[in-house]
């Protein structure tokens, strides 16, 4: 707080907007601290002061949106409606104007002692009382009075006691016969006379009567504590002890609710001089004889119930009993709900209420056991039931807000003696997941349990009940790790989708249902639930209000690869490349963790798809997401890893060799090589990456220190041996060592890397086919008759293996088919030759791109249908020469055949959408 208002004010407004922008609820209350200050520590007749008001309002709105704290929601209804009031008054506006600023400052003089205050409320008061025909002329003379009463006290001019006294005479005069300020004003004219006549005894010690006795109504009788509210109003104005003390010992003396309320504010004064926690005590002690003594029907009860509830909040804050703590907040609702939403003090009351829940007092203290009554209890038991929820659902909000968990134990018992177990629920769930504690979650278990039990048929909450059950059931298997647990767990979330399907809680109800399955699929590894899981989450995504939910989306990536790895199946390669590509353009808030995992992800993906399919779109795809992250980040190895795979990979496509961009790629290898543990999966991969390009730059190169660089790396990798494509990329080093040397070594050592490689692939594995056909070419180079009936059983398994990659089975085409003629004669391949002529088809099928499409039948044609035709004319068979060179030659036209016949039969039915698919095509074959 400075002493420039407007510049408070513009840092209230940056508080506010900086709260509600990073949704900081400290943010927020703080710019309402700087406001409510700003306001009371300003003239109430400066214009400014209703924009204050609309801005505290605001901030008010704010914290209640926020934190969903309904103090906050009351506040700031009562401050619209004091704006409201204000702009509906009719007549002179300074007139009003000046009455509210009496009013304010006077209050404002009793809670922080400023005379500024005093005198600006003693002149505005008598300001606005110049017109005889004011509407609250009453109200106005009694403020009046009060005050001239109060700087009487400050400085001691019996002219300012005599004119309360005729002040306040005249305001017991003009207020309306029964209401219920005459008898406030009364007590305020009664302390006034009795003061006046200790000074001056000439002046009558009790005020005269404004009417015949015989019409009064009973007076209560008067004592000697009359003299004590002055004597504690100079002790707070002054710190004097003395009067204090003389206060304590004359309230002491009267047994009256209000003297008694007096008196526990005379207590809480010593103990704060003092730091004597009896007086703590004996001020809440004194406060509940006021509560349980005041009349129901008295108008000052209010003021009981807030004065116990001040003393009992600040024992809390001495002592951290969780029993004050419970008994204040219900002290101070009850004065709240005693006043007028439109009466000045409510407004007050309020504020303290949310002081009171919300004190910054982050726990850290014991809740003992309450003992003894904590208010006098209502008659009504339906009533106290709804008191204690309401209580308790403003510790909760407490807990939540500041973190206080000790708060929750009283809201706990609270909830079970109502016997509201969704609010018991609520609690156990906030306090075990603050502090973890297993008693809480076991309860929190039962208790959920038990409210889907008593589901009424049709319920419209069943679904959330049941998915309720689902997740504390979830928290005790993660804490126990019980499956019995889990399996129900994930029976009741399933069951909350049956229930919610169709509504709009329907896509997170799947969402948790997800989770859990996925969560029991990583334990047993159950295809069913894998499955389940993966129908679940597609459902819950495909709603337009969850499509963006990362969770699910990570979870479809994971489980669309788990399945892919056992089916291999390539529309499963394809549904984990769309969900990793969801991931990355839908989900709006990953972290830099999250986004640069998931695009390595995904370039993996698309990397495998491109070496299963071959279409060059993916591998520029990759390129375009893979970038270098900096030196600096997290994940540059695998960055790097990636990067020169996809190179190698463009080398092997086909492209201009670039010797730098090959340096390049072995530099980055050995780099991400010091980044990972050595004999580690990851460290054994890069190794083999590294083997694969020292072997590409020696084919380019010619540099032999390369070719050995190459074996070294891989015998290394093999070494450790956890990955088939260690033992694989061996084989294919030692056979290009073996070629350039003709080192017979060489050649052996590559056929028991390609054995062991074979032997690491388990059937129907796509990579199995090129281990295979590896091998064959291995040992048929050798020349030994048993390594050559090997060979041709390799290639004959690689060439008939459905699930094989087509390339591969393509190469081992030709070398079973070229071994098996040289062998038995040109007879016996034709019908191998045939079953590479149908391969072609299925390696550049219609769903490829025509560019891709022509790209891989010149790679791996190579003359097949050629060769295919020449066997079968020299076993003197023309005619499948013929439909070789037919089927072989034209592959590509024949599928254009095919498509413009599938052209033709749409436009018999839909003409319009055919000349639309004409032209689209037209366009991309240009």
């Amino acid at each position: 707080m400075t002493d420039d208002p407007e510049h408070d004010e513009r840092w209230a407004g940056e508080l506010l907007r900086q709260g509600i922008e990073d949704k900081d609820v400290e943010a927020v209350r703080h710019a309402g601290a700087l406001l409510v200050e700003l306001r009371d520590t300003t003239s109430l007749a400066d214009p400014r002061q209703p924009h204050w008001t609309r801005r505290l309002l605001e901030v008010c709105r704010t914290a209640y949106q926020m934190t969903g704290d309904p103090a906050y929601g009351q506040i700031a209804l009562h401050l619209d409606r004091q704006i409201r009031a204000v702009t509906r008054v009719a007549g002179d506006e300074r007139l009003q104007r000046l009455t509210t600023t009496a009013h304010t400052l006077l209050r404002r003089y009793d809670e922080g002692g400023s005379v500024v205050d005093l005198e600006s409320a003693v002149e505005s008061a008598t300001q606005a009382l110049s017109d005889q025909d004011h509407p609250g002329r009453a109200e106005l003379l009694h403020t009046l009075g009060v005050a001239l009463h109060r700087r009487f006290t400050h400085r001691g001019d019996l002219a300012d006691l005599r004119k309360s006294v005729e002040t306040l005479t005249a305001a017991v005069a003009a207020v309306p016969e029964g209401n219920p300020d005459e008898t406030r004003f009364g007590v305020s004219l009664r302390a006034a006379v009795r003061e006046l006549h200790g000074h001056d005894p000439s002046h009558p010690p009790e005020p005269a009567t404004r009417r015949p006795a015989a019409d009064d109504p009973p007076e209560r009788p008067a004592t000697s504590a009359t003299g004590a509210v002055a004597l504690l109003e100079r002790a707070d104005r002054t710190g004097d002890t003395g009067a204090l003390a003389a206060a304590i010992e004359l309230l002491e003396a009267s047994d009256g609710p209000g003297d008694l309320t007096n008196l526990g504010i005379a207590l809480r004064m010593r103990f704060e001089h003092t730091g004597n926690p009896a007086d703590l005590d004996a001020a809440v002690d004194t406060g509940r004889r006021a509560v349980d003594r005041m009349p129901a029907d008295d108008p000052m009860r209010y003021v009981s119930f807030a004065m116990y509830g001040a003393a009992l909040g600040a024992r809390y804050e001495h002592t951290g009993s969780g029993a004050d703590l419970v008994a204040a907040v219900d002290a101070g609702r009850q004065a709240a709900q005693m006043l007028d939403e439109e009466d000045p003090a409510h407004t007050g009351i309020l504020f303290g209420h949310v002081r009171t829940i919300q004190a910054q007092r982050p726990g850290g203290y014991t809740s003992p056991p309450s003992t003894g009554r904590m208010l006098p209890p209502l008659p009504d038991p339906a009533a106290e039931s709804e008191r204690r929820v309401r209580t308790a659902v403003d510790l909760l909000t407490r807990a939540q807000a500041i973190g206080d968990v000790a708060v929750l134990e009283p809201a706990a018992e609270l909830a079970r003696t109502a016997d509201d177990p969704h609010m018991l629920s609520a609690v156990l769930h906030t306090r075990h997941r603050m502090n973890g504690d297993p008693a809480d979650l076991a309860e929190l278990v039962d208790v959920t349990r038990s409210l889907v039990a008593g589901l009424d048929p049709g319920d419209p909450n069943a679904a959330g009940r049941h998915t309720n059950l689902a997740g504390a059931l979830y928290n005790l298997f993660e804490a126990g790790g019980d499956p019995a647990v889990l399996d129900e767990a994930v029976a009741a979330a399933r069951r909350g989708v049956e229930l919610g399907d169709g509504s709009d809680q329907s896509p997170a109800l799947r969402h948790n249902l997800v989770n859990m399955l996925h969560q029991r699929y990583r334990r047993g590894r159950s295809g069913a639930d894998r499955d389940e899981a993966l129908a679940t989450a597609t459902g819950a995504v495909a709603d337009p209000a969850h499509r963006t939910c990362d969770s699910c989306l990570e979870i479809l990536a994971s489980l669309y690869f788990d399945r892919f790895e056992d089916s291999w199946d390539p529309a499963d390669l394809d549904r984990l490349v769309i969900a990793l590509g969801d991931r990355l353009r839908s989900a709006e808030e990953l972290s830099e963790e999250d986004r640069a995992r998931t695009t390595l992800n995904l370039v993996a993906a698309l990397r495998m798809r491109y070496q299963r399919r071959g279409a060059r779109s993916d591998l520029t795809t990759a390129l375009d997401l893979v970038r270098d992250p900096g030196a600096d980040h997290e994940h540059r190895a695998m960055y790097l890893v990636e990067t020169a795979i996809l190179w190698r990979l463009r080398l092997e496509a086909g492209d201009v060799p670039d010797l730098d961009r090959l340096d390049a790629a072995v530099r980055d290898l050995r780099e991400a090589l010091r980044s990972f543990p050595p004999g580690s999966a990851r460290w054994e991969g890069t190794l083999a990456t590294l083997g694969l390009m020292l072997m590409r730059r020696f084919e380019y190169s010619g540099v032999r220190g390369d070719l050995d660089a190459a074996v070294t790396a891989f015998d290394a990798a093999a070494r450790v041996g956890s990955l088939p494509g260690s033992h694989f990329g061996r084989a294919l080093v030692l056979m290009a060592r073996h070629r350039a040397g003709h080192d017979p070594a060489d050649l052996d050592a590559a056929i028991t890397a390609g054995r062991r490689a074979v032997a690491l692939l388990p059937d129907g594995h796509p990579e199995r086919t090129s281990a295979l056909c590896n091998l064959a070419v291995s040992l048929n180079r050798r020349g030994i008759d048993s390594d050559r009936a090997a060979a041709l059983a390799a290639w004959e398994a690689a060439a008939s293996a459905s699930t094989g990659l087509t390339w591969a089975r393509l190469r081992s085409v030709y070398g079973w088919a070229t071994c098996l003629a040289d062998r038995d004669g040109p007879a016996a391949a034709v019908d191998v030759y045939a079953l590479g002529v149908d391969l072609l088809g299925l390696l550049a099928w219609p769903g490829m791109a025509r560019g891709d499409q022509q790209h891989l039948l010149e790679q791996e044609e190579s003359g097949l249908a050629r060769d295919a035709a020449a066997t079968a004319v020299d076993g003197s068979d023309p005619g499948r020469a013929t439909e070789f060179l037919d089927n072989g030659r034209g592959l590509l036209w024949a599928q254009a055949l095919r498509l413009r016949t599938e052209l033709d039969l749409l436009h018999r039915a839909r003409p319009e959408l055919a000349t639309a698919l004409a032209r689209t095509r037209a366009a991309l074959e240009v």
